[in-house]
């Protein structure tokens, strides 16, 4: 580890150092007295002020400083309480280290403050041959960074709730491989929790008490009643990781419906066969203590008790809530969730031959067991994904839309106005992504 501050500090001494594993972030390091609260306040790069805190009981502190940008001198302060209320402190200026090579450049095509969200950064992932998860700010700067295996990929990604430690999916580009896991970093680089989830795929959410649930394939062996012939079919199974280690399916595709051949399942997605359903999308909702699943290529999406994995509503698919008027049909829609309201948002493609894909949302009645559109976002044809893509509502109402495979983010306004819009450069794609607001206490799903 490089020494690059070593400032007096009252009767100790700070110690700066840029992470080894991630280059973007600063480890501040002291000893003290006696225990108590360590705290620093410094500048990321941009004018802004970011304070950091941590707690410990012996005499040696530590705090890291994070979302610097790359090979920007950092002033900072590192601040002692101690149990008795005794202050002492130390500060310098520490020069970040510079993004690894590889790291694709990003570039912010609109930006329109004044009327974007004040979510400050995003955190996702970004795919290529290898795939980065990521931190990125308004202008499209790289704050943080951990760099995946070649021949992975890390769809999915979010904050561990409650922490700052970041969850995501590894699984293998060549499906025929089973290298499925959750796993867990810190923001310093230090590897945590690392779940193994068998031929997982794609998503997982976090649900209550501290379950953890997944998608899985479930291939069968399946007679076209139509023209009786037999093909290996791919459907799907939600599985939950209880807090105590326990994994248990909670709801199989194969229990509830019947596969519809469809052009597009030979498209050789899957090796281990067609591809039936294609899980896509796992929420949790904690005002209706369920999990929605969509399916994408059966075109339904299931809302499903979180204890029993029964099924509370069905959208879409026969037997499933009808739409309404002229409501805009969903198809091979992607991370499907109820929002807060009560509403159902989720990415999806135009059916139109001429349409686009964006976001699209539906209001539920239940008693009329009806979905009607009350929303969406660009659905023209100006842009189409072939794979991927999100809608996630944000503080101020405007809705941050991924066209996942496409490489653009954008965020619109109810109207559909885009007032902010990144691109990756071409051979580049978006994962899921998840906007917050402080590296300290990130907001979560």
């Amino acid at each position: 580890m490089i020494t690059l501050a070593l400032l007096a500090c009252g009767p100790s001494d700070c110690v700066a150092t840029v992470d080894d594993d991630v280059h973007t972030a600063v480890n501040v390091d002291w000893t003290a007295r006696s225990g108590g609260r360590a705290s620093a306040t410094y500048d990321p790069g941009d004018g802004e002020t970011a304070t950091a805190e941590n707690e410990t009981d012996g005499r040696d502190y530590h705090v890291g400083l994070f979302g610097l940008l790359p090979l920007t001198d950092v002033p900072w302060t590192a601040i002692t309480t101690s149990r008795g209320g005794h202050v002492t402190t130390c500060e310098g200026v520490t020069r970040s280290g510079n993004l690894p090579a590889g790291l694709p450049d990003l570039t912010v095509t609109v930006d329109d403050p004044a009327r974007q969200s004040p979510e400050r950064y995003l955190l996702g992932d970004a795919s290529s041959d290898t795939p980065v998860l990521f931190v990125i700010d308004r202008q499209g700067r790289w704050r943080w960074y951990h760099e995946g295996v070649p021949g992975t990929v890390m769809p999915d990604v979010e904050f561990q709730r409650g922490t700052n430690t970041v969850l995501y999916t590894t699984q293998a580009q060549d499906r025929s491989v089973d290298l499925g896991h959750i796993q867990a970093i810190d923001l310093d680089g230090t590897p945590g929790q690392d779940l193994r989830i068998e031929k997982g795929h794609h998503v997982f959410a976090q649900g209550p008490d501290g379950d953890v649930a997944w998608l899985a394939i479930d291939v069968r062996s399946w007679t076209d009643p139509d023209t009786n012939e037999t093909s290996d079919v791919v459907g799907d199974v939600v599985n939950v990781t209880h807090n105590d280690g326990v994994t248990e399916p909670l709801f199989n595709i194969w229990d509830h419906l019947e596969p519809v051949p469809k052009e597009n399942w030979n498209t050789g997605f899957y090796p281990q066969g067609l591809d039936w359903s294609h899980g896509n999308g796992l929420n949790w909702s904690p005002e209706r203590h369920s999990y929605v699943v969509s399916f994408g290529n059966a075109t339904v999406v299931y809302e499903l008790s979180d204890s029993t994995g029964a099924i509370v509503r069905q959208f879409g698919g026969a037997g499933g809530y009808r739409y309404e008027g002229d409501s805009t049909r969903m198809l091979h829609q992607h991370d499907a969730k109820l929002t807060p309201e009560g509403t159902l948002l989720m990415a999806t493609t135009n059916p139109d031959p001429n349409g686009g894909s964006g976001a699209i949302e539906y209001a539920i009645d239940d008693d009329r067991r009806t979905i009607t559109e009350v929303w969406s976002s660009s659905l023209d044809g100006t842009q189409r994904t072939r794979a991927l893509g999100q809608a996630i509502r944000l503080q101020n109402g405007n809705t941050l839309v991924s066209l996942g495979a496409s490489g653009m983010l954008r965020e619109v306004t109810p109207d559909d106005d885009v007032v902010w819009q990144v691109e990756t450069p071409p051979g580049w794609g978006f994962g899921n992504v998840w906007p917050f607001d402080d590296f300290y206490a990130p907001t979560s799903p």
